[in-house]
Order: structure tokens, then C-alpha cells, then sequence
């Protein structure tokens, strides 16, 4: 199955609400996944509640700021309450101190991609869960590849998302699994039995994307 692991509603800085969002993803074949909105992980009872209407499964996300770059953290709709109680732009080990848990995993975003707040050469010096080696976003695809070599070198899975802000690119990225719960994608993904797919942003759609986002923010 397939799930966008990368995903921003209006709750932060997306264009489209959580509802139009899921919506999307599913029309587009995702069976799927995260809203990963910027340092607030939004109504997770709710979009519980979204994924099943559609039929989908659903990990409550959030894309945390930190001080050397931008932080994906993931675990299951039981454990989402611990995404609301995190505090925002703490040093790394805050936040790997607090999601010392067997259904949390922890991925940096987008790691090099410097435009958009990657950690760089920062995600050698962590114990991770996973790498986002696919961001669907990302404009150039030697981010992704530095990301790719990351994962192979730290013996970590990769995972994928679009990072949509507006309904036009949700499901252009995503992280493929076998699993019929939360907790089985968390475990799969930890076990490394994922792969990644998609296809990257041109730069004038990332344009467009940032203008949109400008405009109706």
C-alpha cells in the first residue's frame, strides 16, 4: 500500500484544509497517511476520524522545528497526545529523549535540502528511526540522492512523502508498505521492509506552490 507520509493543511501553512487534503490523497490512490503539519500535530482524534471514512490508515505526524533543522516525527493514533506536548526549537536530544518508544519513529526532513531547512550533514551525528529519502517537494533531486546515500550509510530505511501544501501535489511522493494497522507501518518501516516512489516538483511548480501559499496564507 501506498501512504504520503509528508503533508501540510491549514492548520499551518497548507492551502487546503485536512478534510480537502485526505480527500485528495485518496483519489489519488494513496490507502495512507501523515499530516505532518509545522510544530502542531492538529486534531489527531479527528483525523482519525477522516482516515476511516476514506478508508485509510492513518499516522498521526508532526514536522517539528528544531535548532539544527526540520524533524519528522510519527507514531500511532493511541500515542498521539505525546505529538501535542512536545515544545518546539529544543535541541535534537530533546526530542530524541522524548520519543524513546517502540511506536515513535523519527525521520529528518527533507535532510539536504538546505533551502528548506534540512540538517545537513547533522543527521550522521543521531540515532535515527528512518531518512526521508524522498520528498516529492524538494526542486533538486541531488537532495534526494545525498538523502538516499544518508539511509545506506546509517543502515536506516528510507521513507517518502509529497511535503503537499495544496491539494494539486498530494500522493506525488510516498512511502510503499504491506500493513493493515498503524502499528504495523511503524513496525515495517523500523524494520526497514518499505520502499519509496513518485516524482519530484519542477521548479516552476515549487514557484507556484510558494506564490499560492503566499497569497491565501
Amino acid at each position: 500500500m501506498k501512504l504520503d507520509l509528508h503533508v501540510h493543511t491549514t492548520v499551518s501553512d497548507g492551502t487546503a484544509s485536512p478534510e480537502e487534503m485526505v480527500a485528495a490523497m485518496s483519489r489519488r490512490g494513496m490507502n495512507g497517511f501523515s499530516i505532518t503539519d509545522h510544530d502542531t500535530s492538529g486534531d489527531t482524534e479527528d483525523y482519525e476520524i477522516l482516515a476511516r471514512d476514506y478508508g485509510m490508515i492513518y499516522l498521526p505526524g508532526i514536522e517539528v522545528t528544531t535548532r539544527v533543522g526540520h524533524l519528522l516525527i510519527y507514531t500511532t493514533p493511541d500515542n498521539g497526545s505525546m505529538l501535542g506536548e512536545l515544545e518546539i526549537s529544543k535541541p535534537l536530544s530533546y526530542y530524541v529523549s522524548r520519543a524513546a518508544d517502540a511506536d515513535v519513529i523519527l525521520s529528518p526532513a527533507h535532510p539536504f535540502d538546505y533551502f528548506r531547512h534540512g540538517m545537513g550533514k547533522e543527521v550522521y551525528d543521531y540515532t535515527w528511526d528512518a531518512l526521508e529519502t524522498f520528498n516529492g517537494s524538494t526542486v533538486f533531486p541531488f537532495a534526494n540522492r545525498r538523502a538516499h546515500t544518508a539511509a545506506v550509510t546509517l543502515h536506516l530505511p528510507g521513507i517518502g512523502g509529497s511535503d503537499a501544501h495544496t491539494v494539486n501535489y498530494v500522493g506525488k511522493a510516498f512511502t510503499v508498505v504491506e500493513a493493515s494497522t498503524p502499528q504495523d507501518v511503524i513496525a515495517r518501516i523500523r524494520k526497514g521492509l518499505c520502499a519509496v516512489g513518485g516524482v519530484h516538483v519542477s521548479l516552476l511548480q515549487f514557484s507556484s506552490r510558494i506564490l499560492k501559499s503566499k497569497i491565501f496564507k
